[in-house]
């Protein structure tokens, strides 16, 4: 087959590191596998730049070429160059409305050597636009259209992470979260929203999620409009990078004590529930017991002692073998996050294939990744060893809950390891990479097989 991914970047974590894991099995299996992004950053000869100077005339090309140079290297002056580019666009950020004017999307097909079979889009906002969506009309009529639904933006009036918000059921307006990325200055929801619906209706679309919760979402949103076939397709991870290892070695590698307990936890923004994890912490350092130290992947901070836990800072760690060495060295992975902010972790999925019991908050998708403890008719949280549980799931915003899970775990060294076992099982049997792969391929298959008994009709 001839496929044609759409992606922010090529190069970055998650929605893009999933369509570039796509793309390179995709070759890997003897497809012509291609890749159009809004930044390139690799030299991979079938990755292309969506430029949109080809596109544009007279002063408008003279501008939009110097965005397409500066994109990779600024982000805020290759912006600059397209506010002149298309003066529009200042008008419309003004009043909080989402623009599309990127003309180098009505050339999408033509970045390929040759036509693809099927276009697959993935996450078509960031690095602050790159994709005109009332393209997906014209597109979605030349060729097969899948598309994967990694967030919530393309239902929304803006956002990509809508919390606790559910406006965008009946049409948004009054927005309570104009600040969550992609963050608008003023409240257009109302008028973003009805614009998608009105692109949707006239477009077909193939829509996959990773998560029961965000395809359920999907179909009774204005994405409806649009949709004429859906796929469940969780994602999947590298097993052959992320798969059990010995702590010992791992905490030497990365300085890490070889006599506490390590908890890992992913980097916090957002839509990760920080303060849960902080007051947590401060509830597992008074109590009695071994000592612990929690790393936290992201920002660099300065070591801090709450009792008998230490929080270190990890850092951003984008080569994938250190970050499988961070979850070899945990006893127990803490995954807290907001209601509505999470639709299918790859940190849930490297941690379980890792062999790590996940701690994570019960929202989104999350209980669809984790077979999590159950209540026993005694009122407890625990279930016999050997039964299948991969972690414990607790209640958003609920720090004692949290810090409960993790006493649970760390205080029953057998439960730990039966826990451990499990979850690479089950990693193994439900998010392999290679099981997402030869999914999205009979998707492909299936839908380019249907388009042409549609034509022959």
């Amino acid at each position: 087959m001839r496929i044609l991914q759409v992606s922010a970047v090529d190069n970055a974590g998650g929605a893009a590191k999933i369509a570039r894991k796509l793309f390179e099995a995709y070759r890997a299996r003897g497809h012509e596998s291609w890749m159009a992004v809004g930044v390139r950053r690799t030299e991979d000869p079938n990755i292309v730049s969506i430029s949109h100077a080809p596109a544009a005339r007279g002063w408008g090309r003279l501008w939009w070429n110097l965005h397409d140079r500066l994109r990779p290297y600024s982000g805020r002056a290759s912006r600059t160059a397209a506010f002149v580019a298309s003066p529009r666009k200042i008008l419309d950020e003004s009043r909080g409305v989402e623009n599309f004017d990127f003309p180098g999307t009505r050339r999408l097909l033509a970045l390929a050597p040759e036509m693809p079979d099927v276009v697959h889009l993935h996450n078509l906002h960031g690095f602050f636009g790159y994709f005109d969506l009332r393209e997906v009309q014209a597109l979605s009529q030349a060729v097969p259209v899948a598309v994967t639904l990694h967030d919530s933006w393309m239902f929304t009036g803006h956002c990509a992470i809508s919390l606790d918000c559910n406006r965008w059921q009946h049409g948004c307006g009054s927005c309570p979260y104009l600040d969550v990325y992609p963050a608008v200055r003023r409240d257009s929801t109302d008028r973003n929203w009805l614009r998608k619906r009105r692109i949707y209706e006239n477009s077909s679309l193939f829509v996959a999620a990773p998560s029961r919760w965000l395809l359920e979402r999907a179909e009774v949103s204005i994405l409806s409009g649009g949709i004429v076939g859906t796929r469940l397709i969780p994602n999947g991870v590298d097993l052959s990078i992320f798969r059990p290892g010995d702590k010992a070695p791992a905490r030497k590698r990365l300085g890490l004590p070889q006599d506490e307990r390590i908890l890992l936890s992913p980097a916090s923004d957002k839509f990760k529930d920080l303060p849960t994890l902080l007051a947590a912490a401060e509830i597992l350092g008074n109590r009695a017991g071994s000592r612990v130290t929690l790393v936290v992947l992201g920002k660099t901070r300065e070591p801090q002692t709450m009792g008998g836990v230490t929080i270190r800072s990890a850092g951003y760690e984008t080569d994938e073998a250190r970050v499988a060495a961070l979850y070899q060295a945990a006893d127990v992975y803490v995954h807290a996050a907001r209601v509505g902010a999470e639709n299918h972790s790859l940190a849930v999925l490297e941690a379980l294939a890792c062999g790590v019991p996940v701690v994570a908050t019960d929202v989104g998708g999350i209980p669809e990744q984790v077979e999590s403890l159950r209540p026993t008719s005694t009122g407890g949280s625990r279930r016999s060893n050997g039964d299948g549980a991969t972690g414990v799931l607790t209640p958003p915003g609920d720090p004692k809950a949290l810090a409960d899970a993790v006493t649970l775990l760390l205080e029953d060294d057998s439960l730990l390891r039966a826990m451990s076992l499990s979850a690479n099982e089950d990693a193994r049997r439900r998010f392999d990479l290679q099981t997402q792969v030869e999914a999205y391929l009979n998707l492909y298959r299936e839908i380019i097989e249907g388009r042409l008994q549609r034509s022959i009709a």
